[in-house]
């Protein structure tokens, strides 16, 4: 399904929009996949020209049954579509042939924090499952890259157990009148999520 594809396209709205931009470094320097990312809602009015020669697997990612959008218009792009989505029973996984649900849970706050979590953890296993499956990634590689992610409930944890801390740089940060975040390469994407 995977093996034979040249190129992604990820269409997402949101925060997914900014996991998606992370994934495709992940898709290109592990799978080496070309990979382009969208916002749904800029897709939707562009008139696009796609190659016959080019195999390209489309994927929506989006974080509950509102983005059912994203799954409609993949199926518009192609009819094969993939949806990665933090809902079982959206649309999105419904509306294309392979759904991938995060089971990230309800959330209590406007930011998505446990999507944008879990879309970060489902594509980088992809991008390292398609590389496998490409001859990108050898079996010591595979093992290396999915190493960390078995510490990632301890570092959670961890971070979680900084409450107290993070309570009094919030109310520090509280009295500034501006931030000016940075970032450069993968650490550029994750920067747009404090904004939303």
């Amino acid at each position: 399904m995977f093996r034979n594809i040249d190129s992604i396209l990820v269409l997402a709205c949101d925060t997914s929009y900014y996991a998606g931009l992370t994934a495709k470094y992940w898709f290109g320097s592990i799978a080496k996949i070309r990979t382009d990312v969208e916002t749904v809602s800029e897709y939707h009015y562009l008139e696009s020209v796609s190659s016959p020669r080019v195999r390209r697997d489309d994927l929506a990612v989006g974080r509950n049954h509102r983005h059912a959008r994203c799954a409609q218009v993949c199926a518009v792009a192609r009819h094969d579509a993939r949806a990665m989505c933090g809902v079982a029973t959206s649309a999105m996984v419904s509306l294309t042939e392979l759904g991938f649900p995060t089971h990230a849970g309800r959330e209590i706050g406007g930011t998505s924090t446990k999507t944008f979590t879990t879309q970060f953890v489902g594509l980088f296993i992809l991008a390292v499952t398609l590389g496998k499956l490409r001859d990108s990634v050898n079996v010591e590689q595979e093992a290396a890259y999915l190493k960390p992610l078995r510490y990632l409930p301890v570092a959670l944890n961890g971070v979680l157990g900084l409450e107290p801390q993070i309570i009094a740089w919030s109310e520090e940060f509280a009295r500034k009148e501006g931030a000016f975040f940075l970032g450069r390469g993968l650490s550029r994407c994750g920067v747009f999520q404090p904004y939303r």
